[in-house]
């Protein structure tokens, strides 16, 4: 049966398997197997290994393609030792439908939303899975042994002196596995209080040995520094000396314990009940509202010792959950956004075994009720300890069914329901976006490029992995996954010092050769320094466009290189729903972009122009449509709120009212505390003659921001033009308060509060 819910899972992941790079890290993992180089830390030494070898035994196909099989079949041998750790640690009766349950339950963890996504495409942590559970398998086969009387079996704590190798075992697995992803250690915890719970003096005396075998699997990491020396094109970190070795390992340029770069929210009561709601969540997402009071109900009743356990294996399975899941979230503490969800699903898949053990838990716990219930009915002398399942009417063995035909049932539906989230059959947006950036680049081109994993790792793939486009330079600004420009004293600069040195050395590059930058700041050359060019802005250097392109301008009848790349890219996937993340993140480049160099063309034209003018309302409407459909993703939010002010105050200055108003409508429409968009439309109904109109605007600014001191001083001005004194003394006293240093305000104030004094009291008659 092991072997048959193997190729089961492997056949399953492989009909659903993506056939291409994907998005986020996949570009970079596969490269860094290809060519055996050293990914972002900690390294991933046994992927890259492991990648290396597999990419070697398949004859066919891309290296994407080839890697993407590693995961499917890590995956499909998690989901075969998940069936084994609950077939013989839950379920050891020789009962069938105790088996078919464990079978159900491995199906149910293979087709759960992380471990199912992770299967289909290039990640480390359908490894990490596989590994956390052959550590798990290892540690209680060390920790029990088994008797059977009849059919019905006992386990027993206490294996003897032959177990001692069970644990071997697992010291070994957790070293290696440590080599692939650092999260097993999330393990250690539970392994450390099942030994102390049965064996404890073990322990204490077979500690060197222990740390000698996790050492031994622990020394793969040594193949980074040694690779290293080699310069390999993708040298993260460069672990060639000690110190940054080190500093890989610990994954210093994150943060040792943070799981991404920059902020963390501020630790808080709130914020540990939110963390907690997204656990919960998280469970319910993975297994459904049936599948989670399954869960529970198999928790119970191991609490409840109706399902019993060997002494310290329930603690184990509790302390296991707790560490995989609730305690990395919440050492993670990341922030409540898409962004930070699609980053923690991954870290799902090792949390996912032992709650699909208590789902087993649940089943078993059912599945023995409906014995005790049948077995009342079978006669005092039909009666025979442990085989009173045999002797039960056929309508007791039939109900004795329901709970594994459930579980079966339940994995079915659970993987229809859940297909769209891992079916990446055709997926091929992150591969068609890493082409379009190098097909805009022009021969011998240098690319720079400022942030973005999936512009980093799909270009770093093809060039590297695939040998396309050899030609182009690939350059990151942070100079952090690439071989930098920019000198070995980069990293250590002060901030101003690091962007004197990039527009140097950028400089210098865009003098010799094309320079094209991936970027949203038009101004990383200096205003005016670069043109956009598709997907892509092009450093202006004296350098011309190819002939090529501009003979493909010319036929087609485009205005410029920018509309000739929009032309031809191919944007498969674009339109489509996808719902992890980091596909929604990336699927807006296009009509962004595309809306941003409308944009700019319209910006350069006088109002008159009708046919700028259409330009320019369409695209308005493209970033309205962009920020309709992706909602949640948080660039697009900031950089379409940007490139709309962009427009709107470029239709402003030429006399556009109406244009500019419905520009800053639509910003605040997507995003009502945008005070900086209140207040310009305050402005532009104040030159529309439209005073109230223009004093609502800064009351919403001022109220999103209280510290926005410009939507102060503009509704001052507006009362100070109506003769409202103490109006005018109240909105400059509020500048005034933020800007203590603000002169020309105060000399405003003080100017108000001359005139309320100088008013003449008007008495009333009596």
């Amino acid at each position: 049966m092991f072997f048959l819910i193997y190729i089961a899972a492997f056949a399953f992941y492989i009909f659903h398997m993506a056939p291409s790079v994907t998005v986020g890290d996949a570009g970079e993992f596969i490269a860094s197997a290809k060519i055996l180089g050293i990914a972002h830390a900690p390294g991933y030494p046994f992927f890259s290994l492991t990648g290396k070898i597999v990419s070697l035994m398949i004859p066919w196909g891309s290296a994407a393609f080839r890697i993407n099989i590693l995961s499917a079949a890590a995956g499909a041998g998690a989901a075969a030792v998940v069936y084994k750790l609950i077939r013989e640690n839950l379920t050891p009766d020789r009962e069938r439908f105790a088996s078919w349950a464990a079978v159900g339950a491995a199906a149910v963890f293979a087709s759960s939303i992380a471990v199912a996504r992770s299967a289909t495409q290039t990640e480390v942590f359908t490894l990490n899975a596989l590994f956390a559970s052959m550590i798990t398998w290892a540690l209680l086969s060390f920790a029990q042994r088994r008797e059977y009387v009849g059919d019905t079996a006992r386990i027993l704590s206490g294996g003897g002196g032959k177990s001692e190798r069970f644990l071997y075992l697992a010291s070994f697995l957790f070293g290696l596995g440590a080599s692939n992803h650092q999260t097993i250690i999330l393990l250690l915890p539970a392994a450390v209080w099942l030994i102390l719970r049965e064996r404890a003096a073990l322990l204490l005396r077979r500690a060197p040995i222990l740390l000698l075998f996790a050492a031994l699997g622990f020394s793969l990491n040594f193949y980074l520094p040694i690779r290293a020396t080699a310069k390999p094109a993708l040298n993260v970190g460069d672990p060639s000396t000690p110190r940054n070795f080190v500093r890989v390992l610990r994954r210093a340029d994150y943060g040792t314990l943070k799981l991404t770069a920059g902020e963390k929210p501020v630790y808080s009561t709130a914020a540990l009940i939110r963390q907690s709601r997204r656990v919960i969540s998280g469970i319910a997402r993975e297994f459904g509202v049936a599948g989670a009071i399954v869960i529970l109900t198999g928790a119970g009743a191991i609490a409840a010792g109706k399902i019993i356990l060997p002494a310290g294996a329930a603690g184990f399975w509790f302390i296991l959950y707790l560490f995989a899941v609730p305690f990395f979230i919440f050492m993670g503490n990341l922030p409540f956004d898409a962004e930070s969800e699609g980053i923690l699903e991954r870290f799902y898949v090792m949390g996912n075994i032992p709650l699909v053990f208590l789902l087993a838990a649940g089943a078993e716990a059912t599945r023995k009720i409906i014995v005790k219930m049948s077995s009342k009915k079978i006669s005092p002398e039909k009666q025979t300890p442990g085989r009173d399942a045999e002797a039960m009417p056929v309508a007791g063995r039939i109900l004795q069914a329901v709970p594994a035909a459930a579980i079966f049932a339940f994995a079915f539906f659970n993987a229809v329901a859940n297909r769209k989230d891992f079916d990446l059959r055709h997926y091929f947006l992150a591969h068609d976006y890493g082409r379009n950036v190098l097909k805009t680049v022009e021969p011998r081109g240098a690319l720079f490029m400022d942030g973005g994993d999936d512009t980093f790792y799909t270009t770093a793939y093809f060039v590297f992995a695939e040998k396309l486009r050899e030609d182009v330079s690939l350059f990151d600004r942070g100079a952090v996954v690439f071989q930098s420009p920019y000198g070995a004293d980069f990293r250590r600069l002060t901030r101003d010092e690091k962007d004197i040195r990039r527009s140097t050395v950028e400089k210098l590059f865009a003098a010799r050769r094309p320079v094209y930058f991936s970027t949203f700041n038009k101004d990383i050359m200096g205003r005016g320094g670069v043109s956009q060019t598709g997907i892509l802005y092009r450093a202006r250097n004296g350098l011309k466009t190819s002939d090529a392109i501009m003979a493909a301008i010319k036929d087609g009848g485009l205005k410029t290189a920018g509309d000739w790349f929009f032309n031809f890219y191919s944007m498969r996937n674009v339109f489509e729903e996808l719902t992890d993340s980091r596909s929604r993140a990336l699927q807006p480049i296009y009509p962004f972009l595309e809306a941003s160099a409308m944009a700019e063309e319209a910006s350069k034209s006088a109002v008159g122009n009708t046919a700028i003018g259409g330009i320019t309302v369409k695209s308005a409407s493209i970033l309205d449509y962009c920020l309709k459909r992706w909602p949640e993703v948080s660039w697009l939010e900031t950089n379409a709120a940007i490139e709309a002010e962009h427009i709107a105050y470029s239709r402003f200055i030429v006399g556009d009212f109406e244009t500019a108003k419905g520009l800053y409508e639509m910003i605040t429409r997507h995003n009502p505390m945008n005070y900086s968009a209140w207040t310009n439309m305050g402005v532009v109904f104040e030159r529309m003659g439209r005073g109230d109109k223009a004093l609502e605007c800064y009351a919403r600014a001022y109220q999103a921001n209280p510290r926005h001191t410009s939507a102060y001083y503009n509704a001052a001005v507006i009362y100070w033009k109506r003769g409202d004194w103490e109006k005018v003394a109240e909105f400059f006293g509020e500048v005034v308060e933020i800007e203590p240093r603000n002169d020309k305000a105060r000399g405003y104030l003080d100017a108000a509060r001359s005139k309320i004094v100088k008013q003449p009291t008007v008495l009333k008659t009596p």
